[in-house]
């Protein structure tokens, strides 16, 4: 929540999620746990171990971060990230207000 709401970039399965959810209509929280489960769904099938703690992870990251986003009226599917050279460009401008 902290880092996509900021709009410092999200991870992998954070932009998986956030474009599943824009293009299902689905809750995050939902297409969080279904990227959770593809993602230990994967791990098993290439030889890991799942155990309780990954069931337990699994079902509850989802809900967590839904509910955190409820209570901070955040909705991660409006959440615009900035390019490399937008970044740029604001710290290039945040330098010449400096001078």
């Amino acid at each position: 929540y902290l880092y996509i709401s900021a709009g410092f970039g999200a991870g992998p399965r954070d932009c998986m999620m956030v474009v599943i959810a824009r293009k299902t209509k689905l809750p995050v929280g939902a297409c969080r746990i279904f990227l959770e489960g593809v993602a230990a769904l994967s791990g098993w099938l290439l030889g890991g171990m799942i155990g309780i703690g990954t069931l337990i992870a699994v079902l509850i990251n989802g809900p967590i971060l839904q509910l955190i986003c409820h209570w901070s009226h955040f909705n991660p599917k409006t959440v615009t990230h900035e390019t490399i050279p937008q970044t740029f460009v604001a710290f290039h401008k945040m330098l010449k207000v400096q001078k």
